[in-house]
């Protein structure tokens, strides 16, 4: 009697193990990343997927690509933009380290602000 108890919970872990389904996607530029070399990836607040790539900031609704270069002044940045690494604050702004300086995303604008720099005393 055991014996069948072990196996039954052994055939129901089997089956609940199978249930679960991964699914992986690759994206590169021909889906629309900027650039194929990919140095960070966050989900930010409102669910967006953003990834720091060695050309621009990269977002992904689920279905498309948006790539954002553009610092306040309207301008947009000369050169490649390459971003190392970035976090999400706690009141959800997404800060960027980047070979640029540092930013923080303007998801009003959808600019980047530059961070000043100040000096330590």
């Amino acid at each position: 009697m055991p014996m069948l108890v072990y196996a039954i919970v052994f055939l129901l872990n089997v089956y609940a193990a199978k249930g679960q389904l991964h699914v992986f996607t690759n994206f590169d530029n021909t889906s629309g990343l900027s650039n194929n070399t990919v140095f960070c990836v966050v989900q930010g607040k409102k669910g967006f997927i953003w990834f720091g790539t060695a050309d621009g900031l990269n977002r992904f609704d689920g279905k498309n690509f948006k790539v954002f270069r553009n610092i306040s002044n309207g301008k947009r940045i000369t050169g490649p933009l390459y971003v190392w690494e970035m976090i999400v604050h706690s009141n959800g702004s997404l800060w960027l380290s980047t070979n640029k300086g540092v930013f923080v995303f303007d998801d009003t604008t959808e600019q980047l602000l530059p961070v000043k720099k100040h000096r330590m005393a």
